[in-house]
């Protein structure tokens, strides 16, 4: 993704991942079990065409066929990095001892900007934090920032205006994010876990109930990308 994408997946193929990776997170969830590593880089898709999310090393596939041909929607940063750093505020406060489907709820709104975005463009966890804080503050997604003129880090920041959670030596151009997908982002990062909703309640919500792209339609834009 980050080469085939770098500023980011067209809206509605963003959708079409993240409700796949639901159905396949609702399945977890209905199993008993939590996933605790979401990331944009264990959504993969296959040949036939499918997307699966990765399960405890393994593809998980809610068909339980085999395939050998399966392609990452690869991250700007590791995959283990992000589910690591970028987990739920009561993930970390309990030292990652204590991990429930509300965690994985969280997850799925940071694969969300990762996907939007090309990466999460931010540089330590007190960077994403105060991101997550203004998205629920305001309620939507940064539309834009302009890239650094590089040499000091701080004068960059001041000379070109740039919120202060954004690297400001990456670039990402202008985008623009329809009302149901910021709402699904908030409700995702919501800083109270139990407010978060259920992966089962998401896909109930009108952004993917009225979604039309197909899962052949999204890997023929992603192929025709490479």
């Amino acid at each position: 993704m980050a080469t085939q994408f770098p500023d980011g997946m067209p809206e509605e193929c963003i959708l079409v991942a993240l409700r796949e990776a639901l159905k396949g997170l609702s399945f977890i969830h209905a199993k008993g079990h939590v996933h605790k590593e979401i990331t944009a880089g264990h959504i993969f898709f296959n040949g036939k065409p499918e997307i699966k999310l990765a399960f405890s090393a393994s593809v998980f596939d809610l068909n339980e066929d085999e395939d050998q041909s399966s392609s990452s929607l690869s991250s700007f940063l590791p995959a283990a990095s992000i589910y690591d750093w970028a987990a739920a505020p009561e993930v970390l406060e309990s030292n990652h001892m204590e991990y429930t489907r509300e965690a994985d709820i969280w997850l799925i709104g940071i694969t969300a900007l990762e996907l939007a975005y090309g990466g999460l463009r931010v540089m330590n966890r007190e960077a994403l934090e105060t991101m997550v804080t203004k998205i629920n503050l305001k309620k939507k997604l940064p539309k834009k920032v302009k890239k650094g003129r590089g040499g000091d880090l701080k004068a960059d920041k001041i000379a070109c205006l740039e919120p202060s959670w954004i690297d400001p030596t990456v670039q990402f151009k202008k985008r623009k994010f329809s009302k149901g997908f910021q709402n699904l982002v908030v409700k995702c990062l919501n800083l109270d876990a139990t407010k978060r909703p259920k992966a089962d309640e998401l896909l109930q919500c009108e952004i993917f109930t009225d979604l039309i792209m197909s899962v052949s339609v999204f890997k023929d834009l992603l192929m025709n990308k490479i």
